[in-house]
């Protein structure tokens, strides 16, 4: 079964709470949707990246958000470098937050199909999103996807336009928050 990222990527993101919620959760997810992300930042309990690969035939994303980046990973640079390589290993595609540094070196995860190089902004668009943007695309990532807090619906449709500019099947630009729903 081919394991890189489908495009267009429909994802399917869950948070399980533990390996029989993941496998409850998946199997919710209708067949449109080509990708399913689990959240393992929100699990209440560990789990392992291969269980989570057996559950589903579809390609699977492994994502720690850290709390930096509005997740509530709070381990140390090394323990996420070491789980994300972790799930990488058993096969997952991995999000990968941009600022970790884990993609600076391009032995680092070498399959760039399999990673998602992402920026989370959760208190909204940084100044220097288009640098960042471009720093991410030359990583050589699979996807890159840039999340944007929105304090208010005006904020949210301007920060979901910039996506038309980047409409490659590369780049994944959206916003997140309350008022990111429209």
């Amino acid at each position: 079964m081919d394991r890189t990222l489908l495009k267009p990527a429909y994802v399917a993101s869950m948070a399980p709470k533990d390996i029989d919620d993941a496998r409850r959760l998946a199997s919710r997810v209708p067949d449109a949707f080509v990708t399913l992300e689990y959240r393992l930042d929100l699990a209440e309990e560990r789990i392992d990246p291969r269980a989570l690969l057996e559950i589903d035939p579809r390609a699977t994303i492994v994502t720690y958000r850290t709390l930096r980046e509005g997740g509530r990973f709070e381990g140390s640079a090394g323990e996420y470098r070491r789980l994300v390589t972790e799930a990488y290993e058993a096969g997952a595609i991995v999000d990968v937050e941009f600022s970790s540094g884990l993609l600076a070196s391009p032995s680092a995860l070498p399959d760039r199909r399999r990673v998602v190089a992402s920026l989370h902004a959760p208190f909204g668009l940084p100044d220097d999103w288009a640098e960042r943007l471009e720093a991410m695309r030359a990583t050589s990532a699979g996807a890159v996807k840039l999340v944007a807090g929105a304090a208010h619906v005006e904020a949210a449709l301007r920060i979901g336009d910039l996506q038309k500019g980047h409409a490659d099947g590369v780049v994944a630009i959206f916003p997140m928050g309350p008022a990111s729903a429209p």
